[in-house]
């Protein structure tokens, strides 16, 4: 009786220290696991970030593009306006010799004023 007693005392030993063993072995792999959720939620708000500046870094560039567009629309329509002008002018359609008397009389009394 004695050596069953001893034996299932041994037998609840073991698998007292199996179970500790699973235990400490699983906290491990909880703390493994934490410590790896926590990186991955670093990596995340890194990147979150990363894509916040980066939009706003887009959201800037696209403003100074289109502002840029709008001037270089505004330019073409003022070389197109003053082509169109020298075309005429060229062309003897729009001036006479009376013209370009009246516009250098112009000028000169500009100039004295």
């Amino acid at each position: 009786m004695r050596q069953e007693v001893s034996g299932e005392s041994l037998q609840r030993e073991q698998a007292l220290r199996e179970a500790r063993a699973e235990l400490e072995h699983t906290r491990t792999a909880r703390d493994d696991w934490e410590a790896e959720a926590m990186a991955q939620r670093v990596r995340v708000d890194e990147a979150r970030l990363t894509l916040e500046a980066t939009y706003r870094e887009l959201t800037g560039t696209k403003e100074v593009s289109e502002r840029n567009a709008a001037a270089r629309d505004a330019e073409t329509e003022r070389a197109n306006n003053l082509q169109a002008v020298l075309e005429d002018f060229q062309s003897g359609e729009c001036c006479t010799s009376g013209v370009f008397e009246t516009f250098e009389l112009g000028l000169i009394s500009l100039s004295f004023s």
